[in-house]
């Protein structure tokens, strides 16, 4: 079990992948702390640890009344070598990668803009007309903060930084205004946004793409001699957390073996130091573990006897959603939950006609199986699971992993509703329905019917949510990673 990095790693990565793209050049001033901290939205703390760490490496020098200078110097011939070895490494994961951003981020965006409001249009007109041919993320970024969710705009941050598109722009384009074709393309996108357009802004984003790519001078692969003696590296979904925890990952195994079926007959869990050595964590740390499952209904503490672990659809009415630790996963579900509703339309449409057919039989066979059990409370996650399996898109799977380790957190939750409602009959229904939609290989109706269902289950989770006591601001919280300080020192801009 590896733990998460930290939040000031994405911001760190940030700033050197625009040291090594000459974004910043050597005597460049950078933001100060506080806009720093102000435009990522993290603590003065945390702007500072980012930047004592830039220090020690070399990259920047911190002087009280000189500012933050940018220290960091490299000959044509090291940029060079730095950018092939990047694209080497990246080479055979950035087609899969761009495909599936593509499906994903267009979708989320398209959820973002049509909740822009007049003051959001005027700024992001603002924005448009003062952006350059090296961040014209900003305008994305700014869009995908309207939603609100922290874990949507890390997905995004992420996608960017592993796709390198600054590195992509020669210096001397890197303070060029955009080209008049991108700024009336995000135009375009804009007012599309504006007019609550959803089936045209997908098609106007993917054109809009294109265009801007156009005007990275370095876009073609033939301008690069890629090395093939480079390892490789696939994209990783790195969650940032402030306080990782080995055990959340630990209780999302545990959850996973449940749904799975492992414990059918209310097993006993092994000693704390047999799962210690067997799980190769400490004592404490499954302590803690089962101390969570314990709050979560999912096991029960028997005095004298030891701790049994309640298998599928089972549930201790003991369970205390309410606690701060149970409540931040919670919340981070529901953001996982938020991704899915986006995103899963386009998904489903785009890549279940590309599954294997044995890979089809299989999904369809675990649905029936539950159908015939009349469980079909995990239909959702089921789901999940298949793309994280069958999906030919890596990166696809990569992502739904993701929200599926977040997803999972919520189904003791769903567990102790349906305990109240003694029977899904939402679930089924949709399980009846999209078993007969993927024999007939109706791919553009199960699409849909996904959408449907699954929208409707995240308002039925938002309310359940609130009566458990989360608040709005935990749900929709106002902060989020959004490291988009790519103005030098001396310039400040208007942001949403």
């Amino acid at each position: 079990m590896r733990q998460e990095q930290l939040l000031p790693d994405l911001i760190y990565e940030y700033f050197v992948m625009h040291f090594h793209s000459h974004f910043y050049r050597y005597g460049d001033m950078l933001p100060t702390i506080e806009k720093i901290s102000q435009d990522c939205c993290v603590s003065l703390d945390t702007a500072k640890t980012v930047l004592k760490r830039l220090r020690n490496e070399g990259y920047v020098t911190m002087q009280s009344r000189k500012g933050i200078q940018v220290a960091f110097s490299q000959s044509e011939e090291e940029h060079n070598a730095y950018i092939t070895r990047f694209f080497s490494q990246r080479y055979f994961s950035l087609p899969d990668l761009n495909e599936s951003a593509e499906l994903v981020l267009v979708s989320l965006l398209t959820e973002g803009l049509c909740r822009i409001d007049d003051k959001d249009f005027i700024s992001l007109s603002s924005l448009i007309d003062q952006i350059r041919i090296g961040d014209y993320t900003q305008f994305y970024a700014s869009v995908l903060w309207k939603l609100n969710n922290p874990l949507a705009m890390n997905l995004f941050w992420e996608i960017m930084l592993f796709q390198g598109t600054s590195m992509l722009c020669l210096e001397s384009d890197l303070q060029k205004a955009a080209p008049d074709v991108v700024r009336q393309s995000l135009r375009d996108i804009l007012l599309s946004g504006r007019q609550r357009d959803r089936k045209r802004l997908p098609e106007i984003m993917n054109t809009s793409g294109k265009e801007v790519l156009k005007t990275y001078s370095k876009s073609q692969a033939d301008n690069f001699v890629f090395s093939k003696e480079e390892p490789q590296i696939s994209f990783v979904w790195r969650i940032y957390r402030e306080r990782p925890q080995i055990c959340y990952d630990l209780v999302t195994w545990f959850l996973h073996q449940i749904l799975r079926g492992k414990y059918q007959n209310e097993e006993f869990l092994p000693s704390y130091k047999k799962l210690a050595d067997s799980l190769q964590v400490s004592v404490m740390t499954v302590r803690r573990t089962v101390d969570l499952l314990h709050r979560l209904g999912m096991v029960k503490p028997i005095n004298g006897t030891g701790v049994r672990i309640l298998p599928k659809g089972a549930f201790d009415v003991s369970a205390q959603f309410d606690e701060p630790d149970i409540r931040r996963n919670l919340a981070l579900y529901f953001h996982a939950f938020e991704i899915l509703a986006y995103t899963c339309e386009t998904v489903t449409r785009a890549t279940f006609p590309r599954f294997t057919a044995e890979a089809e039989m299989e999904f369809i066979s675990t649905l029936k199986q539950d159908l015939e059990s009349g469980d079909c409370n995990c239909v959702t996650l089921c789901y999940l699971l298949h793309i994280m399996k069958h999906c030919p898109l890596l990166a696809i799977r990569e992502i739904y992993g993701k929200i599926y380790a977040f997803f999972i957190w919520g189904y003791p939750l769903r567990i102790a509703a349906n305990r109240a409602m003694d029977f899904d009959s939402r679930a089924y229904i949709f399980t009846q329905k999209i078993i007969g939609l993927l024999e007939k290989k109706d791919y553009e109706s199960l699409a849909e019917t996904t959408k449907n269902f699954i929208s409707g289950e995240l308002s039925y989770t938002e309310q359940r949510l609130y009566n458990l006591g989360l608040t709005p601001e935990e749900l929709y919280p106002k902060s989020s990673i959004r490291p988009i300080v790519t103005s030098k020192g001396n310039e400040d801009r208007e942001r949403i």
